[in-house]
């Protein structure tokens, strides 16, 4: 018998399950499916002294190709850019990430693939980020590829995954089995970026195929739309254990497809909403369960925590959501962990949250800015999903070294040897073992790197701190009055691109124009898209200022009271759930006196329809420029300077002028999808739009160098 042990500090669950007897750990601290692997024990030591990616020797891409049984050092810290994915397909090896003297080492512009059987990778951080490097559909930080029973005996640990063009981590195709994550961090996919897809990536791990036997534990994800995971694989063994969840913004854990039969023990994770998740849409629960044909699927959950489920007064699974209706959740439910599991030493929910942030990702020789950065922003509750690394700084500067002296290339350091009775002139003793424990020498080199767990306490809670008080005033900005469908919860903010809004659901403003960067916005988190009163807030400024407003661009008409304002050439862009994709809303303004106040009117004053497209729309953006003054800018722009776009209703074209030779003009509908295109010639271009599917287009003209030159929403003749 095996005892099946979920317990640590204040929380015991203790189950006996019958399974195999364990042999030695990979490494002490490796729990989990797999986790006895020997990876590349008793086999060469291989220096990697080159940062260079060209196979030659002692480069990283060398070593990894090599036959046999091997383990991994660095002797080198800084940044290796992979010209092509790095493919592990030679099987038992043993990548020590935390050898690496200096800053330690990272990766970048490519991913690690795991294409065989017993691989060990620690302390690695994979950072792909949107600059040059390999293929766009191979950006993924970390995959592990399975065909025919040849993937098994994978444990990745105390590795950092961030700014994947896709999914920061994926495990895809078949037969995968055996797998563990454990103390990782999973952060800051891009989420509008480079994918050959195009929009909405930045996905934390996707399980798929036909696995079976995986285990993820005390592992972080933050700052990723989605999957965090998503698990998509038909007889998977899920044990998810320990986890910390911080920001989704669509899903949190997702089990989905069609027929797949899924079971899990899901314990003691947290979930801590952020910027960018909603709390009021119904995905703000942890888990959500959209499997079709579902039969045969159980789940376990104790344990966990979220904003639907804050404390264990609450029953277990009031934090999961499913497609069909959460009164059909019974079929789903099992009182007892579903299958035998690998014997993972569990915290409780509320100690774990502690442990993860201070205790995952790449920590030897130290964390680095990134991961230093994304703990602070969960324990502080802000950061937000990014499109591209440079958002956040780019690549921190990785210092190379120098390594500690080693005359015999063993990888052990003389003074290591020298201390332990080793001879640092006899390279092999590196696969001998001194102590008789079953690991030798120079694994008991490369697991001593690691610091010691610290014994950290940090409150949890699913919720962060309630902000302060909503300002009513801002850079001479007053809200006097607001009638939104909840009363007192408007509040003035600065405008920037990146920041969130909630016009019906979490949106992104990812692109705010020159005009209303910086302005003071109106904040509203309701949905006050159907409003039809005359009076919805009522503004007044110290100064001679702008008002601009930001309407959904799909409205056929425009509410009364924004009727007589002046349109301008401006747009924001905002980006919300898949389903509605991106929002673009052109600006209109108008201008008011110092001591003036403005009434602005409901979303759909005076425009009541029963039209059913109508629900559509979402609620309109306010931005207020105090330092404006009442002069505004015109729609018409200078004749010689500015672009002008015209449509030719006779010829159902578009007449473009004052663009330079050679610019791209770019036809879209709202939601993105390409229409047509063409080239400008010297003067005036026509652009015939003939019968295009669409009654309104974005038209974006982007010169020679690539500078956009405009991006304006049409209505069609």
């Amino acid at each position: 018998m095996q005892v099946f042990l979920y317990a640590r500090f204040a929380f015991f669950l203790l189950i006996l399950v019958a399974s195999p007897a364990f042999s030695l750990p990979a490494f002490p601290g490796a729990e989990g499916f797999g986790s006895e692997t020997p990876g590349g024990r008793g086999g060469d030591v291989l220096c990697v002294t080159s940062l260079d990616d060209d196979g030659s020797a002692g480069t990283f891409r060398w070593a990894v190709d090599q036959i046999g049984p091997r383990i991994v050092v660095f002797k080198t810290g800084g940044i290796v850019t992979l010209d092509r994915p790095m493919d592990i397909e030679n099987p038992y090896i043993t990548i020590a990430g935390q050898t690496a003297p200096g800053d330690g080492i990272c990766l970048k512009g490519g991913r690690i693939a795991v294409r065989t059987h017993d691989v060990i990778v620690r302390g690695m951080r994979v950072r792909v980020g949107d600059a040059e490097g390999t293929d766009v559909s191979v950006r993924d930080g970390i995959a592990v590829l399975g065909m025919s029973d040849s993937v098994y005996n994978v444990v990745i640990d105390h590795c950092s995954f961030s700014w994947a063009i896709d999914e920061n981590a994926s495990m895809n195709y078949t037969r995968n089995s055996d797998i563990t994550f454990q103390w990782c961090i999973f952060s800051e996919g891009l989420l509008e970026s480079i994918h050959h897809e195009g929009e909405l990536h930045a996905m934390g791990l996707l399980l798929s195929g036909t696995a079976k036997n995986v285990s993820l534990h005390h592992c972080l994800f933050a700052h990723n739309y989605s999957r965090n995971p998503m698990v998509n694989a038909d007889g998977l063994s899920l044990e998810m254990i320990n986890n910390v969840i911080y920001n989704w913004q669509a899903d949190g854990t997702t089990f989905t497809g069609t027929g797949n039969i899924h079971t899990a023990n899901i314990i003691g994770n947290c979930y801590r909403v952020g910027p960018q998740s909603d709390s009021t849409h119904k995905r703000i629960k942890a888990f959500y369960i959209r499997d079709k044909d579902p039969d045969g699927s159980s789940f376990y959950l104790h344990d966990n925590l979220g904003p639907t489920r804050p404390d264990d007064s609450y029953d277990e699974w009031d934090i999961v959501l499913y497609r069909d209706g959460d009164d059909k959740l019974e079929q789903f439910k099992s009182a007892a962990p579903v299958f035998a599991g690998s014997g993972i030493t569990a915290q409780s929910a509320a100690d774990a949250y502690g442990s993860v942030l201070s205790y995952a990702g790449a920590l030897a020789p130290a964390r680095d800015a990134v991961d230093d950065r994304v703990a602070r922003q969960v324990i502080d509750g802000n950061g937000h999903i990014i499109d591209s690394q440079d958002e956040v700084g780019g690549w921190p500067v990785y210092a190379s070294g120098p390594a500690p002296a080693d005359a015999d290339n063993d990888g052990m350091p003389d003074a290591w040897e020298t201390a332990r009775d080793l001879s640092p002139e006899n390279d092999g003793d590196a696969a001998a073992d001194r102590d008789s424990d079953g690991y030798t020498n120079i694994e008991e080199y490369i697991n001593s790197l690691f610091p010691a767990q610290p014994d950290t306490t940090v409150g949890f809670s699913p919720e962060p701190d309630p902000p302060p008080p909503p300002a009513t005033s801002l850079d001479g900005v007053t809200l006097v009055r607001f009638e939104g469908a909840t009363a007192n919860t408007a509040s003035l903010r600065t405008a920037a691109e990146g920041d969130s809004a909630y016009p019906d659901r979490p949106y992104v403003l990812a692109r705010v124009p020159a005009s209303c960067e910086g302005a003071v916005t109106v904040f509203y988190p309701n949905d006050d898209k159907s409003n039809t009163a005359d009076t919805f807030m009522v503004l007044a400024t110290g100064h001679d200022a702008r008002i601009r407003v930001a309407y959904d661009g799909r409205a056929s008409s425009l509410p009364d009271w924004l009727a007589e304002w002046d349109a301008t050439r401006d747009t924001v862009i905002g980006n919300g759930y898949p389903d509605d994709d991106t929002c673009v809303y052109p600006v209109y303004e108008t201008a008011v006196d110092a001591g003036d106040t403005m009434v602005l009117g409901g979303n759909r004053a005076g425009n009541e329809s029963d039209d059913a497209s109508l629900a559509l729309f979402v609620s309109y953006l306010v931005f207020v420029d105090p330092a404006a003054g009442s002069a505004l800018k015109r729609l018409v722009p200078p004749a010689q300077a500015e672009p002008a776009l015209r449509l030719d209703h006779t010829a159902r074209a578009l007449r473009i002028t004052h663009v330079p030779p050679g610019s791209r003009i770019g036809i879209y509908t709202l939601t993105g999808a390409h229409l047509c295109s063409a080239t400008a010639a010297t003067g005036m271009t026509l652009v015939t739009l003939g019968t295009l599917p669409a009654v309104a287009v974005v038209v974006r003209v982007t010169s020679p160098g690539g500078s956009v030159l405009v991006r304006q929403v049409m209505a069609l003749p």
